[in-house]
């Protein structure tokens, strides 16, 4: 039961449309301490009926379709010795990127991108590529968790069988414990849902085709982030793949509102998310962290926004 609701927690932070978490995890015939790690959507129309689903003890692609889930592959994460992102052009300039996993003597691909002439879709193919790293990122740390004599004997991959499953979007944030009394007993204490509530009034504005707005919301859902990382210290939360939906959206809503809205003024939002980002950065380096989810935002929110001058804002 956890697994499924962890499940449709992450399908709906990843813009994954699912509504028979049950019969996916089913499905899956998880051993009894397998817990999720992610979901992702395929990218094109015929993949977005596929998923990636990524657990504690393996990575399998599924299809949903009419007659239910099938696992099309499995790989065991004891297997795996090779996960990386490859991007290639196909005909007439089509871009796809691709997560590849090798092992035990079989490879497998799972396609994440696409391209479009318009730069709302290239911010989306920007996106895209991220989220596959990102992918690659999740199966090697799950990987490097599985113990050399696994508690349970791994099945047999099922065989691949028609069906079909949901479309894509950014990756999801894990539950986060109650709120405790912030660093050297300080009176404050922030919501833990916070940057997820600001994030989710982003995408919702967006939605609405209200750009400006969802740039707004987007850094207020990052400089959430910088109240737990930076003013709290990673008491309460620390960094994640999850976050890059809420991060990445800067970019997406910042690329939108620059070309639809060229005379909307983006000075503040980008002087004041570029400020967030680089102390999270620091933070997180300095915590022993890899910070390149935010500073992939932070260099793509200079590209798309050369003119507003951040030489002032420090990185502190």
């Amino acid at each position: 039961m956890a697994f499924q609701e962890d499940l449709l927690r992450a399908a709906k932070a990843n813009g994954v449309k699912l509504s028979n978490a049950a019969e996916v995890a089913a499905a899956l015939h998880l051993a009894p301490d397998e817990s999720l790690v992610n979901v992702f959507g395929g990218a094109t129309p015929i993949e977005r009926k596929e998923m990636l689903i990524v657990t504690s003890r393996a990575t399998y692609q599924v299809k949903r379709g009419m007659f239910g889930v099938k696992v099309r592959w499995v790989l065991w994460h004891e297997e795996l010795e090779l996960v990386d992102a490859a991007r290639a052009v196909g005909p007439e300039d089509y871009v796809i990127t691709k997560v590849v996993l090798e092992g035990a003597g079989r490879r497998y691909e799972f396609k994440t991108g696409f391209n479009s002439p318009s730069y709302t879709d290239e911010v989306k193919r920007q996106i895209a590529l991220e989220n596959a790293e990102l992918i690659v990122q999740e199966i090697r740390t799950a990987a490097g968790a599985v113990p050399t004599a696994p508690a349970a004997e791994p099945g047999p991959a099922p065989a691949a069988v028609e069906a079909a499953a949901p479309p894509p979007s950014p990756p999801l944030p894990p539950s986060h414990p109650p709120p405790v009394p912030s660093p050297a007993g300080s009176p404050f204490t922030f919501d833990p849902e916070g940057p997820e509530k600001a994030a989710q009034a982003a995408q919702d504005a967006y939605g609405r085709h209200e750009w400006s707005k969802a740039l707004a919301l987007y850094v207020k859902s990052v400089d959430r982030l910088h109240d737990f990382y930076v003013f709290e210290e990673f008491r309460n939360r620390q960094p994640s793949p999850g976050d890059a939906w809420m991060v990445q959206g800067v970019t997406k809503a910042l690329g939108v509102t620059r070309e639809l809205e060229p005379e909307v003024n983006v000075t503040e939002p980008v002087r004041e998310v570029t400020h967030r980002l680089r102390t999270i950065c620091t933070a997180v380096e300095g915590a022993g962290g890899n910070p390149i989810l935010y500073a992939r935002v932070l260099d793509e929110v200079g590209k798309l926004a050369p003119d507003v001058d951040v030489s002032d804002v420090l990185w502190s």
